[in-house]
């Protein structure tokens, strides 16, 4: 995947017909699913730098910066919400809102809380 310039690419990519994106996605649950249960027992401090630690993750995944830090922001606190509410879909703005204060307490890049707070904005919730 050659480098892109800016956030919005999981976008392109998915009007390009980019079927990696989909596997990148799938794969960025996984990394989410293994920082949260690591998380479970942490506190609040130790979860940020768990969850800061987790941002190389996301990059490596991507070979790319920018593209690595969207996929973790959207994935990270999309996984918590769903346009179509059923009882396996409940949003959880609790949950939401622990990555959220996690990555800023854990310093992500900034490209990362932008994608992350660019996805709430579009599900029409507030994180602060």
């Amino acid at each position: 995947m050659r480098r892109r310039p800016h956030h919005i690419t999981t976008i392109e990519l998915l009007l390009k017909g980019d079927q990696e994106i989909v596997e990148i996605y799938r794969r960025a649950q996984l990394i989410w699913k293994e920082t949260l249960r690591k998380g479970k027992k942490l506190s609040q401090r130790d979860f940020a730098t768990l969850v800061h630690d987790s941002e190389n993750e996301f990059i490596a995944l991507c070979r790319d910066k920018y593209l690595g830090c969207e996929v973790m922001g959207i994935s990270g606190i999309g996984q918590f919400y769903s346009t179509r509410q059923t009882v396996r879909t409940m949003s959880n703005p609790r949950k939401a809102r622990e990555i959220w204060f996690a990555m800023c307490e854990g310093r992500v890049h900034q490209e990362t809380l932008n994608a992350a707070s660019g996805i709430a904005s579009m599900y029409g919730i507030s994180l602060r």
